[in-house]
């Protein structure tokens, strides 16, 4: 029994682990997206005088804000990393 335990315990330890390591990895090329690509594109929409679907304001919006409050970005990345890896421990 106290193997079983062991096992779910670095189980559990694993599988934190690379949730943390896809949702960095998700934010960072997310934040690199809407810091480089999207502005390029919000200048080309400029451009073409045309109405804009809400979901692609939607996008230039998030955009803008991640633009200007990029640290904000970047203390809810933290606090949820952190609240990731204090989840409660699995217990079957």
């Amino acid at each position: 029994m106290k193997y079983f335990h062991y096992n779910i315990m670095k189980l559990r330890t694993f599988v934190i682990l690379l949730t943390c390591i896809i949702f960095v990895l998700i934010s960072i090329i997310s934040t690199v997206f809407m810091i480089q690509v999207v502005p390029e594109y919000k200048k080309q929409f400029k451009d073409f005088d045309l109405e804009l679907p809400a979901m692609t304001i939607l996008v230039l919006c998030a955009s803008d804000f991640v633009v200007r409050f990029w640290y904000l970005v970047v203390l809810f990345v933290s606090i949820a990393l952190w609240g990731i890896t204090k989840l409660p421990t699995l217990r079957f």
